[in-house]
C-alpha cells in the first residue's frame, strides 16, 4: 500500500513539474503574458528611477535640457508609478476606445496624479512590446499624471504643451532604462513565450 501511495504522489509531482516546464494552461492572445510583463515593467521603471543618477544618465545624454527635466520630474514620476492602481487591462472587445484620430494607442490615462492607466493588451501583443517598451510606456503615462493643466486650458492646448515634455521624457526613460538594464539585467524568463 505504502509503495502505491509513494508511486501515486511521485506521479502526481512529475505532472505538476511539466505544466511548471511546459508552460501550464493554454492562454489565449498572450494575456497573462502581457499582465506579468507590464507588472514587472512597474517594478523596473520604478527601480530605474530610483538608481540612475542624474550624473549616470549625463555620460550617455548630452542635452542638459533633458537632464534638467529628468531631475525636476524623477521624484515625482516614481511617486506616481508607486501610488497608481493596478492597471485596467483591455482585451479585444474593448479596443475601440483605444482608436484616436492620431492612430491607435497602447494606453489611455488622464491628466490626474495617480490615474489608472489602461492598457490595450491586444495592441501591445501586435507591437511585440518589450519589458523595455513597458517601462519607457509607463515613465510617459505617469508624466501625463505629473504636467498639471493651467487654469482654463483647453485638452488640445494643454496637447500641445505637454507633448514635446512627454517626447522629451520618452528619450530619457529610453537611456535611462538601457543604464539600469546594463546594471541589473532582467529576468531572462520574462520575455514573449
Amino acid at each position: 500500500m505504502k509503495k502505491y501511495f509513494i508511486l501515486l504522489l511521485f506521479f502526481f509531482l512529475a505532472l505538476q513539474r511539466s505544466e511548471i516546464v511546459f508552460g501550464g494552461v493554454h492562454v489565449e492572445g498572450g494575456g497573462d503574458y502581457l499582465k506579468i510583463l507590464f507588472r514587472e515593467g512597474k517594478e523596473r521603471a520604478l527601480w530605474a528611477l530610483k538608481m540612475v543618477s542624474p550624473e549616470m544618465l549625463s555620460e550617455v545624454e548630452e542635452d542638459l535640457d533633458k537632464i534638467e527635466l529628468y531631475i525636476k520630474y524623477r521624484k515625482m514620476l516614481a511617486q506616481d508609478l508607486k501610488t497608481i492602481p493596478s492597471f485596467i487591462f483591455c482585451g479585444e472587445e474593448e479596443r475601440e476606445q483605444f482608436l484616436k484620430p492620431e492612430g491607435e494607442k497602447t494606453a489611455l490615462t488622464t491628466h490626474e496624479s495617480a490615474a489608472p492607466i489602461k492598457i490595450n493588451l491586444k495592441r501591445c501583443d501586435e507591437l511585440n512590446i518589450t519589458l523595455a517598451g513597458v517601462q519607457v510606456l509607463l515613465w510617459r503615462e505617469a508624466g501625463r499624471h505629473i504636467i498639471e493643466r493651467q487654469e482654463f486650458e483647453s485638452d488640445e492646448e494643454l496637447m500641445i504643451r505637454i507633448e514635446p515634455i512627454l517626447d522629451a521624457l520618452e528619450d530619457i526613460a529610453v537611456k535611462a532604462v538601457s543604464i539600469h538594464d546594463s546594471l541589473f539585467p532582467p529576468d531572462p524568463f520574462i520575455q514573449k513565450p
